[in-house]
């Protein structure tokens, strides 16, 4: 038996372990609970049938669903949980999330139903949240809104109904995440991490401030402490970072490179880790720093680059220059450290000639090309999500919102941003530019485009 069995539901692709159960279950034992961890999506990711549920609203063989269905609510009601919490990651999980709360209500006696998760928010962090209807319709007990640490021990202690999420002071108290339950077979081998919540920028774009006002962080020596521990329980000796940014707070970042670099010197298999980050100026992030966060570990980054045109991140609020990259890209390659390029195609203030100076860029930095930067991910076009900067700024901006996020229009229509983002697409591909194309994605915005 146990207290709280957390399930993670489709369809979502990554190959990395996620790191909210382990983090819900780390807190259930440091107050005396037991939880336990059942991968639903990782166990029906290649399900053709699950994909079309979740992700096209799609229902096809409806008999092959109730089977899937019934076989994995069977194995989880087979641990004997007082609850199953059920993990809601995003926009894509829903329909699978609330098919799989109908079968264990159908099936699963008293056990009582709590959802959490991004996913449940329509439209951005602030959107309604679908719990308060599926709670409303029977289909859960409780719902949380938010970070879910303390609102689930206040549910299992109390019987207290959180709809929104206790706010974490210090970061460095909580306890580790806990993995003893998780099938490794299913995943990369990178063990999350989370040194941080919120973000010291604050992009016009982003609505992550809502949500978490005030970047908090632990320090680099508790980063350190938990990797070095992790990697003795599980064997595993690779890390993910799953932060907004992991170089938010310089100080924590130099101590956790200071540390982890005197670690490693005495390790045959060294750690090594990968995370979201920033470039700075060279006296911010100096050239000491890069070289320590090598010796440190770090393999790999993502970084928050949306556009190549200076003047575009200038109003984007992203607070770096074109000279920072070049800074950056000459000690990653240097120290062998590659990195992604997230980029927004059709930003607000975008016209032809900011478009073009990204071309332009994205052709000077061509030697880099499918190794330092290992990929460019161009993803959609750039979505208006609530109570973000640029929605509070739509009416100085000439912005008519949408009710697809990606629709505005202001000085270009979504048929123009698509075909920037097509052109972009096509320049980096000719450079040798490694590229993720997301065929499907491609679809919808277009057909979003002619609605």
């Amino acid at each position: 038996m146990v207290d709280v069995l957390i399930v993670n539901t489709p369809s979502t692709f990554s190959n990395s372990a996620p790191a909210a159960p382990a983090t819900l279950i780390g807190m259930l034992k440091s107050q005396g609970y037991t939880g336990e961890f059942y991968d639903f999506n990782a166990y029906t990711k290649n399900d053709e049938d699950i994909k079309n549920l979740s992700i096209n609203n799609i229902v096809g063989n409806k008999d092959r669903l109730h089977a899937i269905f019934t076989e994995h609510v069977d194995k989880m009601l087979a641990r004997k949980p007082k609850y199953i919490g059920i993990s809601v990651f995003t926009y894509q999980c829903v329909n699978t999330a609330k098919l799989l709360c109908l079968h264990i209500k159908l099936r699963g006696g008293n056990i009582q139903i709590i959802t959490g998760g991004p996913g449940l928010n329509q439209g951005g962090i602030n959107g309604p949240n679908l719990g308060i209807t599926w709670k409303s319709l029977g289909l859960i007990d409780y719902f949380v809104n938010g970070d879910g640490e303390w609102p689930l021990i206040d549910i299992l202690s109390k019987g207290k109904q959180q709809a929104d999420s206790e706010k974490i002071i210090d970061l460095d108290q909580f306890p580790y995440p806990v993995y003893d339950s998780y099938d490794w077979s299913l995943y990369n081998q990178n063990v999350p991490i989370t040194g941080s919540r919120g973000c010291v920028r604050r992009c016009t774009f982003c609505d992550i401030h809502t949500h978490w006002p005030k970047f908090i962080w632990r320090s680099g020596e508790s980063l350190a402490q938990e990797m070095i521990e992790q990697s003795s329980r599980t064997g595993i000796n690779n890390f993910i970072f799953t932060d907004s940014l992991i170089n938010g707070s310089m100080k924590a970042y130099r101590d956790l490179i200071t540390r982890m670099t005197e670690h490693n010197s005495k390790r045959v298999n060294p750690i090594t880790w990968q995370g979201q980050f920033i470039f700075r100026p060279s006296n911010q992030m100096t050239a000491e720093d890069w070289r320590l966060s090598a010796s440190a570990g770090l393999v790999g980054i993502d970084i928050g680059i949306e556009s190549l045109s200076e003047s575009i991140r200038d109003h984007m609020q992203k607070k770096f220059s074109n000279d920072d990259i070049r800074f950056g890209l000459k000690y990653m390659q240097k120290y062998n450290i590659q990195g992604s390029f997230l980029m927004i195609a059709g930003y607000v203030t975008d016209t032809e000639e900011t478009v073009q100076e990204t071309l332009d860029m994205f052709t000077e930095l061509r030697p880099y090309a499918n190794n330092t930067i290992r990929k460019v991910a161009i993803g959609t076009t750039l979505a208006i999500l609530p109570d973000t900067p640029l929605e509070h700024m739509a009416s100085e901006l000439g912005i008519t919102l949408a009710k697809q996020e990606n629709a505005w229009i202001g000085k270009t229509t979504l048929e123009k941003r698509l075909e920037w983002r097509y052109k972009i697409i096509t320049h980096c591909n000719s450079l040798g530019y490694y590229i993720p194309e997301n065929e499907e994605q491609q679809a919808l915005l277009s057909h979003i485009a002619h609605v």
